[in-house]
């Protein structure tokens, strides 16, 4: 089995740096995001809880101030948040040189690298405004394999097991010859699954029928006609697992983690932690051939990549998520509490994205006889909680001493918050 690292460790070694974290989930290649998730900006303070003392956090946002001091409380943030002017209508990435920025980092003239969530031109402009070095690279590299047509050829050509199917662009077809290209995927295993090239969270993703297969047609002429999409068979899928890395700026390559993805209407919802794969030895030494490959073409950063185990026992690669994924942050989260209090055998991360609004001081009343307070590694810890007072949304980290214990610990923290 491979060693876990962490982001830290591959931007620190072998200089002692401090971290600004610049995590923008707007930045990525999805302009349906913001009109898909409400208050998506307010998000953005996840990576609280990964910052240490001498890092700088980077929100649109002001957090939290009582999460914000829990975490501090527990050695488990930075005091140094910039919440950068205009953020409301500005990106992250593009407000880097606002004059607060530049008199936070006068006052602490520490080495630094800025470690964003996807690493595109707008984060290479930030890092040249603030002198220095990114844990990224050129969109053009990143998009090399962030491109699900782009990284599946790459793929083929690497002899890396991939599920077969086309890639079309809408434009060049009419209804009848798009259906004569679907239509066999559909009869390989009654269900047909349509994927544009860069969607995430659910986004661009089209479930195909013999019932539905005219009205998902129509559908994409009308809302995608110039974009391409990957047509495959729907396999009837047992796991789903996520196997994350990271290459750090000395080109060294270092595993985060791999974990089950917990999926719900072909949206990411969540992760558990062991994976239940057949075979995660596989996934992990197909994951590091892929990380030799990206890292000879220049990427860094954080990347996870997605697999899919079918009934039969195949498992395939299905995706890159050249970027910081939805369980990064957990993985940084994990790997404090083993630092402290040793292993964490299981966990559960788990969204709500709607729920009972409430603060940050009536959750950790809710939840006090679970929630994480030092002393050990099995508890609840609150993650990605902008929205918590507006729509109640939150995402539950819990661990246990095996797979049903956090489990059954997501769902009573669940049942607290509910009430």
């Amino acid at each position: 089995m491979i060693q876990r690292s962490t982001v830290r460790e591959a931007i620190t070694n072998p200089t002692r740096r401090n971290i600004i974290f610049g995590y923008e989930l707007l930045s990525q290649p999805d302009d349906t995001l913001e009109h898909r998730i409400p208050g998506i900006r307010k998000r953005n303070d996840v990576v609280l809880a990964n910052s240490l003392d001498g890092d700088i956090v980077l929100l649109t946002e002001k957090p939290d101030k009582g999460y914000h001091q829990w975490l501090m409380d527990l050695g488990l943030s930075t005091e140094h948040v910039c919440v950068l002017e205009g953020g409301e209508r500005k990106r992250i990435p593009e407000g880097v040189h606002e004059k607060e920025l530049s008199d936070l980092l006068s006052k602490f003239p520490k080495e630094r690298v800025y470690v964003p969530r996807y690493s595109g031109s707008s984060e290479i402009k930030a890092t040249e405004q603030l002198g220095i070095p990114l844990l990224g690279c050129s969109e053009k590299i990143t998009m090399q394999f962030y491109d699900k047509s782009l990284f599946k050829q790459l793929c083929k050509e690497n002899g890396i097991p991939t599920i077969d199917g086309p890639i079309v662009n809408i434009s060049e077809y009419q209804h009848n010859s798009l259906k004569e290209i679907i239509l066999p995927q559909i009869r390989l295993t009654g269900e047909a699954i349509i994927k544009d090239l860069t969607g995430s969270a659910g986004a661009g993703i089209y479930n195909a029928s013999t019932k539905n297969v005219d009205k998902v047609i129509q559908y994409l002429f009308k809302n995608h006609p110039t974009d391409s999409f990957i047509i495959e068979p729907k396999l009837k899928i047992v796991y789903e697992p996520n196997d994350q890395w990271v290459i750090g700026l000395d080109d060294r390559i270092h595993h985060l983690g791999t974990s089950d993805q917990i999926i719900k209407n072909n949206a990411h919802c969540g992760n558990s932690y062991p994976s239940q794969c057949s075979d995660v030895n596989y996934v992990n030494n197909i994951s590091k051939k892929v990380a030799e490959i990206m890292c000879q073409a220049g990427y860094k950063g954080v990347f996870g990549l997605d697999y899919l185990e079918d009934t039969q026992g195949n498992i395939f690669i299905s995706e890159n998520n050249a970027r910081m994924n939805g369980s990064t942050p957990a993985w940084d989260i994990v790997n404090k509490f083993e630092q402290r209090h040793g292993r964490v055998e299981s966990f559960n991360l788990y969204q709500i994205r709607k729920g009972k609004p409430m603060n940050f001081q009536e959750l950790a009343r809710k939840t006090e006889s679970f929630l994480y307070c030092g002393e050990s590694q099995y508890c609840f810890f609150p993650l990605d909680i902008g929205l918590i007072n507006e729509t109640g949304a939150i995402t539950i980290l819990t661990t246990g001493k095996n797979y049903q214990e956090a489990v059954n610990l997501k769902d009573e923290v669940i049942i607290q918050i509910s009430n």
